[in-house]
């Protein structure tokens, strides 16, 4: 098998089509921004603003590992590259051989050409046949095109900790295969999935109408943010009242690498729009022209504060129990961490203004290459997994300000890293997905063991998600457009497939406030809300059947879709990011939820 060069498939995959240049104006940016005006720069918000280097002057951390650390890593990897170069040479071998075949079989075509006329003839028949076979392949039953294993009516769930799926499953699965093999005879039978049938394009020839959104607002931002998370705020939770409030942060993928910002944003005045009949389309604001002095009070308020950003920023995430305390990935390797309360204070205090070195609390040079897999553990308090396009796999603790510890290490994917999620209860489990089609879980106590291997996909695995709560439940979305729900506590087989979507998943995520609810972001410019919990009704007649039963809500008109999360405090209320900026959105199926 060839080498795979698993940073530039990563690059090409994650980032937008206009991909920055970095290195070329790295040097020049650098003589350009010490020429410039130091001092707060973070209000300027119009004009080209002044570019610094966020780890500038800020001292790069000395870690100490256990000795033989680095080699041991380094020699795994030199083994991995080496049995690929076996394969590779295996295969350039077998290639040879084909050749010399297809001489052989060269020699033998003046035969086989005196049969081509008999066999055109039998051709046409079987042509004939096959029409017909696609004929009724196209009448499937919609009834088969999403069957489960069993029935997923997540309210009737048996409530199950992780700890003790782990210790009686996970833990056990390379030791006790044989009887694992004889629990799965005593559970239900397996019903065959049957994949929603691809190609219908119906979804792609519906228009846009502002009376299936409660609420749907766009924003234009100077360069298009990768990823973003939604900042907590004290605004109380289950809000339903319009206008809305939401606080997001963003990291950017500019044309060059110094032009690179984490944004803090506040967007304000979001207000319904289910009944604007003067023109069907959403209302929209930018970054520029963002005024709270709006002469028009009804229109959406967006106020932000910049930190500025040395290179392309990958992830950004919040820590749960601190979420003014942020964590990026970048391009260039590196994990910084960020106080974010001076920016978020000064948009709520006029006049208030701060430094980007006041936001910067550190940097962690540990990863060899970029990557993209990044998540802080909800239950233990500065513990942060980190993952790289280079398969390994890191597990860092804080004990003080400033200082990263780690814990342990994995490197037991083939490929690179693509997401990690820590379990929602359990502080010492997580799980992973990568490119080499499998998704694992790990227990930081157990090093360098796999607890729980699953082959989920027949293509990359990009996203997972872990349910809050019903904790026994992981969704997944792959490369070839299908996502599917787990359950450890048979995690053999998925528990849903769906195949509605035609490109990559980009993003997944269940509903925080509806466990049975997950919002799905697709290459395919399309974001899709499904509800799990719903089943077929054979008696209702006026069910379409171009649709999934599962599927509530779709959303066009973003373009290269990349993240997609819900609002914590605003029921229904969904945040995207795409090439061509953000979108803010209630489904109306929420509103009528709450009417009822």
């Amino acid at each position: 098998m060839p080498k795979r060069n698993f940073e530039e498939e990563q690059q090409k995959k994650k980032r937008f089509i206009a991909e920055p240049s970095q290195t070329n104006n790295e040097n020049e940016n650098k003589n350009e921004n010490e020429n410039e005006n130091e001092g707060d720069d973070e209000d300027k918000s119009l004009g080209e603003p002044v570019f610094e280097d966020p780890f500038l002057d800020v001292e790069e951390e000395e870690y100490t590992f256990e000795e033989g650390e680095d080699d041991e890593e380094d020699r795994l990897i030199d083994e991995d590259d080496e049995d690929m170069d076996r394969d590779q040479d295996e295969n350039e071998g077998e290639e040879g051989d084909e050749e010399q075949d297809d001489e052989q079989e060269g020699e033998e075509g003046d035969e086989e050409q005196e049969d081509e006329e008999q066999e055109e003839g039998d051709e046409q028949e079987e042509e004939g046949g096959e029409q017909e076979d696609e004929e009724q392949e196209e009448n499937v039953d919609v009834k088969q095109i999403i069957t489960r294993t069993g029935k997923l009516t997540l309210e009737k769930f048996k409530e199950e900790s992780m700890g003790q799926l782990i210790d009686n499953l996970a833990l056990k699965q390379n030791d006790d295969d044989d009887d694992d093999d004889d629990d799965d005879e005593k559970e239900d039978p397996k019903v065959k999935i049957v994949p929603w049938k691809k190609g219908h394009g119906v979804i792609r020839e519906l228009d846009f109408d502002s009376t299936a959104y409660g609420m749907l607002h766009s924003l234009s931002v100077d360069w298009p943010c990768l990823s973003f998370a939604i900042y907590p705020d004290s605004l109380g939770f289950n809000r339903t009242a319009y206008p809305h409030t939401i606080y997001f942060v963003g990291g950017s993928q500019a044309d060059k690498s110094s032009k690179n910002q984490l944004i803090i944003a506040k967007a304000s005045q979001l207000g319904s729009t289910t009944h604007d009949e003067d023109e069907d389309e959403e209302k929209s604001f930018d970054l520029e022209n963002s005024d709270s002095d709006n002469e028009d009070s009804n229109d959406p308020i967006l106020e932000n504060k910049i930190i500025y950003h040395s290179s392309a920023i990958n992830r950004v995430k919040l820590m749960p129990q601190l979420p003014s305390i942020a964590a990026t990935m970048d391009e260039s390797a590196k994990v910084g961490f960020w106080d974010l309360n001076p920016a978020i204070l000064s948009l709520d205090t006029p006049g208030m203004r701060f430094t980007s070195e006041s936001c910067r609390l550190g940097v962690i040079t540990r990863h060899k290459s970029e990557g993209y897999a990044l998540d802080w553990s909800p239950v233990t308090q500065t513990r942060l997994a980190t993952g790289d396009n280079y398969k390994l796999i890191y597990i860092w603790q804080s004990h003080q300000a400033g200082q990263w510890e780690v814990i342990t290490s994995y490197i037991n994917h083939t490929s690179s890293i693509e997401d990690i999620q820590w379990s929602p209860t359990e502080a010492n489990v997580f799980a992973s997905c990568s490119s080499d089609e499998t998704i694992k879980i790990f227990d930081v106590r157990i090093p360098n063991k796999t607890c729980v291997d699953i082959h989920a996909h027949v293509t990359d695995v990009n996203v997972i998600s872990w349910n809050k709560s019903v904790t026994y439940l992981l969704a997944s979305g792959a490369d070839d457009g299908s996502f599917k729900i787990w359950d450890f506590r048979s995690p053999k087989e998925p528990a849903a497939v769906f195949n509605w979507h035609e490109k990559p998943i980009t993003s997944i995520e269940w509903n925080p406030n509806d466990s049975s609810e997950i919002v799905v972001g697709c290459a395919d410019d399309q974001i899709t809300i499904w509800d799990l919990s719903v089943e077929k009704d054979e008696q209702n007649q006026e069910f379409d059947e171009d649709f999934p039963p599962q599927l509530l809500f779709a959303h066009l008109g973003q373009k290269e879709i990349k993240e997609v999360h819900w609002h914590p405090q605003i029921p229904g209320g969904v945040v995207s990011t795409a090439a061509n900026g953000f979108n803010f959105f209630i489904p109306a199926i929420q509103v009528e939820e709450e009417n009822n």
